[in-house]
């Protein structure tokens, strides 16, 4: 056997790569049509409307319509390109630190009304929500349980 037929069938196959390569490489990218920018823009808005609902959401309703709020601003904001981590975790840490408070002023109201099982629901959604940012301390947990046990001694 002969090199040529070789040489031949790598010359064949290098021209068979390089017409499947892109005719483009080498030449700066084109701007992205008027219709992929409309519907980029209109990403960005909807998620910039979410993140403003999400902020409200966490002022005025409970933890779950906020928490809600807070997974679609951030599916929307992941869709248009414009996540931004820092403020994921800094939002996520003041609705749970909301919850926190809310749960906390919900155990005394119930330990004032002397009812056991929803101040202890209460002390339980502290806690959960208080370890999910790193926020627990087992001192302010150990009164939540002395409150409890002195309510059932009375």
């Amino acid at each position: 056997m002969s090199i040529r037929p070789i040489i031949v069938y790598s010359v064949l196959a290098g021209l068979i790569v390089m017409a499947a390569l892109p005719q483009c490489w080498g030449q700066p990218e084109t701007p992205p049509p008027a219709a992929d920018r409309a519907q980029s823009e209109e990403l960005k808005k909807e998620a910039d409307l979410n993140l403003y609902r999400l902020k409200r959401s966490i002022e005025k309703d409970g933890f779950f319509s906020a928490r809600i709020a807070l997974n679609i601003w951030r599916s929307t904001s992941l869709d248009a390109g414009t996540f931004d981590p820092k403020l994921y975790d800094q939002l996520k840490i003041q609705l749970y630190e909301k919850s926190m408070t809310d749960s906390l002023s919900c155990y005394q109201y119930f330990i004032q009304k002397k009812d056991l099982n929803n101040a202890k629901t209460c002390m339980l959604i502290w806690r959960s929500h208080a370890r999910e940012i790193d926020r627990y301390d087992p001192a302010v947990y150990q009164k939540l349980q002395e409150g409890l046990e002195d309510l059932t001694k009375k």
